[in-house]
């Protein structure tokens, strides 16, 4: 297990990548982005045509990936490192940043339980009316374990606990669901439910390689039809949006 001096190793790594990306040192994936988020890659998973036409549009679901965003980012981390170093944090939120296939991943996950100097369990939080997870949601939770694992901090057991609730919760409100944030169990209540998924680095780069290949420039998009599609704001500039009129 690594100690606290392991962990502030691990956030001294994500500054180093944060500040390559505020300087500007990274710029060239798609659409002139500097790096990729969790968050980014989701949306990927649900349509990558429908992300593309977004992107092109210059549309925005959340800030934008920019030295901009990067720089706040590294005020948020730098904020993490000194509670850590009290040593009485229990449960940190923090920016975390790797390269993961020469594609810049930068993100910061609602929660992450610490136990014994490494990350026993990392949280996510969705606000919806269906408790339930779809592949884009998986994508993204893998996309956060993967960047605890390049940081070298994942316990051996760690697991990834995605809490679903119809109302927005912060992080004191999400500890006071949870016995032991190290110890995540599966809940199916009537206003929260968590999910409780496994980390394992081998499938979780197979599901994120593809997309990443995208990032690099290797492949175009690739649209995924459904009944989704009839609701699409770029219907009109997708064939494959054809068949679900």
């Amino acid at each position: 297990m690594r100690s606290r001096g392991g962990l502030a190793e691990a956030l001294e790594a994500t500054r180093l990548l944060l500040e390559a990306v505020s300087s500007g040192e990274y710029c060239c994936l798609r659409h002139g982005l500097p790096y990729v988020t969790p968050s980014l890659l989701a949306e990927q998973a649900f349509c990558e045509r429908r992300l593309e036409h977004r992107l092109a549009e210059g549309g925005e679901k959340e800030p934008p990936a920019s030295p901009v965003q990067a720089r706040k980012l590294l005020e948020a981390l730098l904020g993490a490192r000194r509670r850590l170093w009290t040593g009485e944090e229990k449960v940190i939120t923090a920016p975390l940043a790797a390269l993961v296939e020469d594609v810049p991943l930068i993100g910061r996950p609602p929660a992450l339980a610490l136990d014994e100097g490494c990350v026993r369990a990392v949280y996510l939080v969705k606000v919806t009316s269906r408790p339930r997870l779809y592949h884009s949601d998986r994508v993204k939770a893998y996309a956060y374990a993967t960047l605890v694992e390049r940081a070298g901090i994942a316990c051996s057991d760690m697991k990834i606990a995605y809490v679903t609730t119809p109302e927005p919760i912060d992080l004191k409100e999400l500890l006071a669901l949870l016995p032991d944030p190290t110890r995540p169990r599966p809940v199916k209540g009537e206003h929260v439910s968590v999910h409780i998924l496994a980390h394992d680095p081998r499938m979780e780069m197979e599901l994120l390689a593809p997309l990443l290949a995208y990032w690099r420039g290797e492949r175009s998009a690739t649209p995924r039809p459904g009944p989704w599609c009839r609701t699409c704001p770029y219907q009109r500039l997708c064939p494959a949006a054809a068949g679900h009129p």
